[in-house]
């Protein structure tokens, strides 16, 4: 049954990872969106029928999704995140007898962290708004974010129960853009 002890233990220190580095984010990007994030992945990862995912290996890399988010740390360190976690990685084998370096669970969640750290995350709570006159669709507004990334995650969700969550947060994404489109239209 998860989380074992040394489940637990390598949980406890992903979360001390994660505040220690999100403290030095700005709030778009702290413990409570990832919080969310992590209850998000382990909810579908739970609900999925017929497979039954490592929740493991689901909760770290929800925990560490933004450590690397490419606004804060260089190139060289978002390029590539296994080489960036696996002291961490170490660290858990060594300290708790975690070994996900030679099962491949570290690879994986590196994996996850580098390729789809923003899809679950509904990022309407994450984005600060400001968005000077005119087209509320140009690159120098906080909204351009819901067309370059947001109005994306829908067709690139993979689980049924990602689906239907996704289709409801679409709307929702839809709902508030037209919204402020209509405020930019008030006289």
């Amino acid at each position: 049954m998860y989380p074992t002890p040394q489940e637990k233990a390598a949980v406890e220190a992903a979360e001390k990872l994660m505040v220690e580095t999100m403290a030095r984010y700005d709030p778009s990007h702290d413990a409570f969106h990832v919080e969310r994030v992590r209850k998000t992945a382990l909810s579908i990862a739970r609900a999925l029928p017929s497979q039954k995912p490592d929740l493991l290996v689901v909760e770290l890399a929800a925990l560490l999704h933004d450590v690397l988010d490419k606004k804060y740390v260089s190139a060289a360190e978002a390029a590539d995140p296994y080489k960036f976690f696996l002291p961490f990685f170490e660290q858990l084998a060594s300290g708790l007898d975690l070994d996900l370096l030679t099962d491949g669970r570290g690879r994986q969640i590196s994996k996850i962290v580098e390729n789809v750290s923003w899809t679950t995350e509904k990022n309407c709570a994450k984005c600060p708004l400001h968005a000077p006159p005119g087209s509320t669709a140009n690159e120098s507004t906080a909204i351009q974010h819901f067309h370059d990334k947001l109005l994306h995650i829908q067709g690139r969700l993979k689980t049924e129960p990602g689906k239907r969550m996704g289709t409801k947060r679409h709307q929702v994404i839809l709902d508030f853009l037209a919204s402020i489109e209509e405020e930019y239209q008030t006289d």
